[in-house]
């Protein structure tokens, strides 16, 4: 008897652990994905432009305001913002000259405990090789913006 208590408390704990420990997945309704795909185009065409000050608005603050962490993108006119949005469009610029092409292969949704994130893997394909990179974006009111890049 006490060991049927232990594997029904062992199935419960599972249970809890992949219901509030391990972020859920859930895949991303059509319009959002339009939205997602307009966000990462415009992103990656302003990045070979070298366009920062439009390209911050595509990319979400994360610094130490609470006020504006996760919740406003960032500020051009700030010079350490200006200087983020920079470093950010360089290394989408870079991938982009190496590449022969890019597609987006998933685009899903990860619920955390502080927000909703939406996680967009993009291939970078060169001489037949292929170079995977998770970007992560966050919905704001402006609509998506850019939280990472990896």
């Amino acid at each position: 008897m006490k060991s049927i208590y232990n594997i029904l408390l062992t199935v419960l704990l599972l249970i809890l652990m992949s219901v509030f420990v391990i972020p859920q997945k859930n895949s991303v309704p059509p319009q959002e994905e339009n939205q997602i795909h307009n966000a990462v185009e415009e992103l990656f065409k302003l990045s070979k432009q070298k366009n920062y000050e439009k390209a911050a608005a595509l990319i979400v603050y994360n610094g130490e305001d609470s006020n504006r962490k996760l919740k406003a993108v960032l500020n051009p006119q700030n010079e350490d913002e200006l200087n983020a949005a920079k470093r950010i469009c360089k290394k989408i610029a870079a991938l982009l000259n190496v590449s022969e092409k890019y597609s987006i292969k998933e685009i899903v949704n990860e619920n955390n405990q502080e927000r909703k994130i939406t996680k967009v893997e993009v291939t970078f394909l060169n001489a037949g090789q292929e170079l995977l990179i998770t970007l992560k974006f966050v919905k704001l009111p402006s609509g998506y913006a850019l939280l990472e890049i990896n």
